[in-house]
């Protein structure tokens, strides 16, 4: 993993795949302008590169929490939203 805020790289490292794989993640958020940080974002962007000499199949699943949304203190319930 590196990093240097706001951008952080992720390389995974599983000899069981077929693939490389790695992650970078950027979040625009600027602590000294309160403008440019208005909007809550990640962006997320996956890099696969093939090991192999022949075509492999990937597929790219994701789910992303939102903590933000869920009232009370009952988080991983799930049975009050607010909007």
């Amino acid at each position: 993993m590196r990093g240097e805020y706001p951008v952080v790289g992720i390389e995974f490292d599983d000899t069981a795949l077929t693939v490389d794989v790695a992650l970078t993640a950027l979040s625009p958020l600027s602590p000294i302008d309160s403008d440019a940080s208005e909007i809550l974002e990640a962006t997320l962007r996956c890099t696969f590169t093939n090991k192999q000499h022949r075509s492999v199949p990937v597929t790219v699943v994701g789910s992303i929490f939102n903590s933000l949304a869920i009232s009370g203190n009952r988080v991983f319930a799930f049975s009050e939203f607010l909007g």
